[in-house]
């Protein structure tokens, strides 16, 4: 039984102290959609002050004052959730240990946005991202991904399925777990972060921040990165390589 994942793997007995750098891939959000509505600086200014006072409260115990920590901890999800956070359930700031796994999530998350939205399928459509590294840390850390979770990785990785995910992350939460480690479900062998606080984000630790225009094509996307000095050379994400028995899997 999904309930059992945590006690059956003597979870609260694996908690440790950890710290760790975790990247992160957004979506760039560019001012300049803002302008064409407004006539001069200062009505821009009045505008995104209300866009901003119109959004739900950020939690009282962030102490960051940083956008990319805290929006994610803002907003309930709807519909299936996420991972390890369902609908109304404890909210989940999600990255993962290497850059290029994290591109595959984002990836594999907007494909299958394009699915759901009529009349995108078939065209190939540019994305602006925006990567970065920061450092968390805290006393209440589960890795997942070690031995003693083996024999559960299938169903905390589980491509079309949070059931036995989202009752494993109720679990830890309910057990004051702070941050965790998790397999990569999309880049297979790697590690992914989850935090269920912002308190654990180590204030001021944003670092190399990176743009990327991902360009999506029904079956692949293709990843620029925008200064190639620093980031390597552009590359290929096939659709197909999230398939599973032949097939796209959708939550």
């Amino acid at each position: 039984m999904s309930s059992d994942i945590w006690t059956l793997c003597g979870g609260n007995r694996l908690v440790r102290k950890r710290s760790l750098e975790v990247y992160r891939v957004v979506q760039g959000q560019a001012v300049n959609g803002l302008a064409k509505f407004v006539k001069n600086a200062s009505e821009l200014e009045i505008l995104e002050e209300m866009l901003e006072n119109s959004k739900p409260p950020v939690p009282e115990e962030d102490k960051s004052d940083e956008k990319l920590i805290y929006t994610p901890f803002r907003y309930f999800l709807k519909d299936k959730g996420a991972r390890f956070n369902g609908p109304n359930s404890p909210r989940v700031w999600y990255g993962s240990r290497d850059l290029n796994t994290c591109l595959r999530e984002k990836a594999y998350h907007q494909f299958c946005f394009i699915e759901d939205s009529v009349g995108l399928k078939d065209k190939s459509i540019d994305i602006i991202f925006t990567s970065f590294l920061s450092q968390w840390k805290s006393k209440r850390c589960v890795n997942l991904c070690s031995n003693s979770f083996k024999y559960h990785h299938d169903k905390i990785t589980s491509p079309s399925s949070y059931f036995e995910s989202q009752k494993l992350g109720e679990d830890m939460y309910n057990d004051s777990i702070e941050i965790f480690l998790f397999p990569s479900c999309r880049n297979p062998g790697k590690e992914n972060f989850g935090s269920f606080t912002p308190t654990a984000y180590v204030k001021n630790s944003l670092s190399k921040r990176r743009g990327w225009t991902a360009i999506f094509r029904p079956e692949l996307v293709t990843i620029i990165p925008h200064n190639r000095k620093f980031q390597g050379k552009a590359f290929d994400i096939q659709k197909s390589d999230f398939s599973v028995n032949g097939r796209f899997p959708r939550v």
